[in-house]
């Protein structure tokens, strides 16, 4: 029983840690348009108060960085490089 128990953690413990990853790099591009470092189309929220637009913007960043990465062939320290 301990072993169902650890992986339950666990699985609870990542899906935690994925959401707050997620909201987190979020905030940086919300906060950055509310200073008008970014565009003002990302301060926008939704009716939860949720940075939504900026939410997507990170969103889709990361996807095409994963794209970019698996045509590519190379790993992410490359990418940055």
């Amino acid at each position: 029983i301990g072993e169902i128990v650890i992986a339950a953690g666990l699985i609870l413990s990542v899906c935690g840690a994925y959401l707050s990853w997620t909201i987190m790099a979020a905030e940086v591009p919300y906060i950055a348009a509310l200073h008008r470092s970014f565009p003002k189309q990302l301060s926008k929220q939704n009716h939860n108060d949720a940075p939504s637009s900026s939410l997507w913007f990170t969103n889709l960043a990361v996807q095409l960085s994963l794209v970019l990465i698996w045509l590519t062939g190379s790993n992410y320290n490359t990418l940055l490089t």
